[in-house]
């Protein structure tokens, strides 16, 4: 879906293999690259999840604004997942975090403060995982899905304030992002 999108409305700008496309008689680029050895690597803020849907969403493509968006958040969401999905450089972030407390949920990679590993997956009895997934990282049991569920159930139930003006939708924009602000902010402080 996020190749979709990107054909639609990001190559004409940022190229059919993301390259970017340099101002004329100049080494800066007009447009970035947006995978590759020279885009941004794995520990900048556009590779954070809601970073770069919100950025996109707001800027992309060219003439869209935060009043008139021309991607839906599905868009910017897919967006997201494909263009960061592509080579980039890689960055040493294993001391980015001394205090794991602080790093915020949304990053795409752990080390995660819950325990949670992204190299092991954790599931219900469904057989078919087991024909699937290695089992020297698969693990089954409800205990270890029931917190990831919740962590899922709760962030689920408080995006709907993005999309969905009849459902918990505030009558006023400050209201509205103040409800935001306090969500994300209240996920992050649990983590500490």
């Amino acid at each position: 879906m996020g190749n979709t999108v990107y054909v639609q409305k990001c190559q004409t700008c940022h190229g059919p293999e993301g390259q970017g496309m340099k101002t004329p008689d100049s080494p800066e680029y007009q447009y970035p690259l947006l995978w590759g050895k020279n885009s941004y690597n794995d520990g900048a803020g556009l590779y954070r999840v809601s970073n770069f849907a919100r950025y996109v969403k707001a800027n992309m493509p060219l003439g869209a604004s935060h009043r008139k968006p021309q991607l839906t958040d599905d868009e910017a969401w897919d967006l997201d997942a494909y263009v960061n999905s592509m080579p980039r450089p890689k960055k040493d972030i294993r001391k980015d975090w001394p205090d794991i407390s602080k790093k915020h949920f949304d990053h795409p990679f752990g080390p995660y403060k819950d325990g949670y590993s992204e190299h092991k997956f954790h599931t219900d009895h469904w057989r078919a995982f087991a024909n699937v997934l290695p089992a020297d990282r698969h693990t089954v049991g409800k205990a270890y899905t029931k917190n990831i569920e919740g962590v899922n159930t709760c962030l689920r139930s408080r995006k709907r304030r993005l999309a969905r003006k009849k459902t918990c939708f505030s009558k006023k924009k400050e209201y509205h992002l103040a409800a935001l602000n306090i969500m994300f902010t209240y996920r992050n402080k649990q983590k500490k």
